[in-house]
């Protein structure tokens, strides 16, 4: 049961760890883009 569930888990663990890194990265382009719209008034 236990050996069953950590090769199950594995592939989810991938998965989601690219999910993350890519979340990472659009929500630091969307502050960037925040931060200018900040700058120059537009909000």
């Amino acid at each position: 049961m236990d050996g069953k569930w950590r090769k199950n888990e594995l592939p989810k663990s991938k998965k989601y760890c690219t999910w993350l890194r890519n979340f990472n990265e659009n929500f630091t382009k969307m502050l960037r883009i925040d931060h200018l719209f900040h700058k120059y008034g537009l909000v």
